[in-house]
């Protein structure tokens, strides 16, 4: 919402909390570049907004109050660099959850050259980096795009991965003709269904961090009612929907657009219905929803098998899933995640020999409620031991009997022994930690072809020897 002459963000929003009965739990603030933090103070519209035990959504534009552009590969090339921890030690030490976001709806700035796709992507992963640099643990963070970049299909272009974004976050709007729109009053399933399927695909939560229906003429009134009734239901067939922020502001996005409802007590009713309903009250960054992830049981029997640079993962499935998603993270590292996996088995390449992998699994229902995660399981990958198969094998028959030794193998733990008589089946000596080894109970004058193989401390086996011959005799 938009405060009124004299109200700050944080009276505007009590008067609402007062005029629902709802308790808005978090609070959506827009900074420029250089306001969040003035004079190494804090915004007082995020110090009240804690104050009154809401949570902070922060939106940080790159540009400056005012009006220089600060470049998206200025910030992604460290050159802003002091600016962002100045952000994140400020964000630090107020010690409470914050959502934060940079340069929400990017399209139009990508459009004026304020840089690249790949130079925002950049930026907001230079800015996450130094954020966790900083120790800013409690700050989470939200891409923010349009809702006509998710139904285009043109968001993975803004996203800067997995391990950098804990939310997706939309903007999206029922326009019904406001704005030279032509679109008539469409779904909240409708605005929302492309955001949740990206989403999903990330396994990541929905923030709807601003949404809103136009309405002016008194038929359109009623039928926003209504709307809010049925976004009412519809969100909650949406489980990775996790928190919803109305834009109660009139005359964004054209003079005409008529999105606030304060003013009209059927719509404000429909709205207050929503806002107190039990299963949207509860703040998504300090409460654990227990809506939907209890339905579902996380995966079991996870396993996992270290290769060279990799792991193999396999679970036992669960009733209902269609999908599952993996979470794994190096050491201390932020986790990476897989999605969309329709078996019970993953395999991970490109990983590092010899650092320790945490891995856990979740499921997801068609609808998209998941599981909690799994377990945690590690693993860690190894290179194998390569090296040569053992050389100087030497047999020196005896009494019923065969000496075999050979030449030392760099990284040998053991040494298994192959010994065969003409066209029997062979038979092995295994665990020799010498390198000679006497093979009793043979039967004299028969030939036997003798060799050796090294084995090393992970297992791995080299090729056996060269076959040396030995007849013992009496």
């Amino acid at each position: 919402m938009s405060p009124d002459v004299g109200q700050t963000v944080e009276t505007g929003i009590a008067a609402l909390d007062k005029a629902t009965g709802a308790k808005h739990v978090l609070s959506r603030t827009y900074f420029q570049w250089d306001t969040l933090v003035k004079n190494g103070a804090l915004s007082a519209d995020v110090t009240q907004a804690i104050a009154a035990g809401r949570t902070p959504v922060i939106s940080v534009k790159s540009a400056e109050n005012g009006g220089t552009v600060v470049k998206w590969g200025t910030i992604a090339n460290g050159s802003r660099d002091a600016d962002i921890t100045k952000m994140a030690d400020a964000l630090k030490a107020t010690n409470k959850p914050i959502l934060f976001t940079f340069m929400h709806e990017p399209e139009d700035q990508l459009k004026d050259g304020w840089g690249t796709a790949a130079e925002y992507r950049g930026a907001w992963q230079r800015i996450v980096t130094k954020f966790r640099d900083a120790g800013a643990t409690n700050v989470s963070f939200a891409l923010i795009l349009t809702g006509y970049a998710y139904d285009t299909g043109s968001a993975d272009q803004y996203y800067p991965g997995d391990s950098y974004i804990d939310w997706i976050g939309t903007d999206p709007y029922a326009w019904n003709s406001c704005g030279g729109n032509s679109k008539t009053f469409p779904t909240f399933t409708t605005i929302m269904q492309k955001t949740v399927d990206f989403a999903n695909a990330h396994d990541k939560p929905v923030l709807v961090a601003e949404y809103g229906v136009h309405a002016s003429t008194s038929a359109d009134k009623t039928k926003k009612a209504a709307w809010f009734v049925d976004a009412r239901a519809a969100a909650k067939k949406l489980p990775a929907i996790k928190a919803l922020i109305y834009f109660n502001h009139d005359n964004h996005g054209g003079s005409d657009c008529m999105w606030s409802f304060s003013k009209d007590a059927a719509i404000t009713s429909a709205y207050a219905a929503m806002a107190t309903d039990p299963y949207f009250a509860k703040n998504p960054l300090t409460e654990k929803d227990s809506s939907s992830t209890t339905m579902v049981p996380a995966p079991t029997g996870v396993t996992t098998t270290a290769g060279d640079a990799s792991i193999a993962v396999a679970w036992k499935a669960v009733t209902g899933a269609k999908t599952y998603s993996i979470k794994y993270a190096k050491g201390s590292d932020a986790a990476s995640y897989s999605t969309g996996i329709t078996s019970t088995t993953a395999m991970f390449s490109g990983l590092t020999n010899g650092a320790a992998y945490t891995i856990s699994v979740r499921a997801i229902l068609a609808d998209g409620t998941k599981s909690d995660f799994s377990t945690a399981v590690t693993a860690t990958p190894t290179k194998p031991q390569v090296f040569g198969a053992p050389t100087g094998v030497k047999a020196t028959a005896g009494n019923k009997a065969i000496t075999v030794s050979w030449g030392a193998v760099t990284g040998a733990k053991s040494y298994s022994i192959q010994y065969q008589k003409g066209t029997s089946a062979p038979v092995w000596v295994t665990g020799v930690t010498t390198r000679s080894q006497s093979i009793t109970g043979l039967t004299n004058g028969a030939s036997y072809s003798i060799s050796v193989r090294a084995i090393a401390t992970d297992g791995t086996k080299s090729a056996y020897s060269a076959t040396v011959t030995a007849s013992p005799k009496a």
